[in-house]
């Protein structure tokens, strides 16, 4: 039931030395790239993604700039979450979804 693009769920059983590779479900991953003016700028960007209800998928951090990955049920709710960064003095450079 997978097609090219979709996103999945891995799931790892270590006693069994399985793998189980699952539709992650519907949904979209927006990728958000901030610009930090202070350490606790990221913390604080997490931290209102994950309150708002994000998964976090994807962190990279270089210098004064993050790019973080979250999984999100729709568009709507990756734009609300734009404003809600800048809202809480992050800076958005920019986000995109897939």
């Amino acid at each position: 039931g997978l097609e090219p693009g979709a996103f999945v769920e891995l799931v790892v059983n270590a006693d069994t030395k399985t793998l189980l590779v699952r539709p992650a479900g519907t949904g979209v991953l927006a990728i958000y790239r901030v610009s930090l003016r202070e350490r606790k700028d990221i913390v604080n960007a997490i931290s209102l993604l994950l309150n708002e209800g994000s998964e976090l998928r994807y962190l990279e951090c270089r210098e004064s700039e993050c790019v973080i990955g979250v999984f999100l049920i729709d568009v709507v709710m990756a734009e609300r979450l734009s404003e809600k960064l800048q809202e809480g003095g992050i800076q958005v450079v920019e986000y995109s979804t897939r």
